[in-house]
């Protein structure tokens, strides 16, 4: 499974998030979490991500469209 951030939702991984610490727990769990580059870089929040591995829209596109289920906010 994975956990896909783009836009400001790539705010969810930085390291004041409220739900940080269930990212984490998922990470341990096996799950993958894969953020913006584009987005991260546009924000200037690269040094607050304690979680997740920087990834580039291509392979954000990939993944989603490969999803069995997406869910939306």
């Amino acid at each position: 499974a994975s956990v896909v951030f783009y836009n400001s939702g790539v705010k969810l991984a930085m390291d004041d998030s409220p739900v940080l610490e269930s990212l984490k727990e998922l990470v341990s769990k096996g799950t993958s979490v894969y953020l913006c580059t584009t987005c991260i870089n546009h924000f200037g929040i690269k040094d607050r991500l304690p979680v997740g591995s920087f990834s580039d829209m291509y392979q954000i596109l990939n993944l989603l469209n490969d999803a069995d289920h997406i869910i939306r906010p």
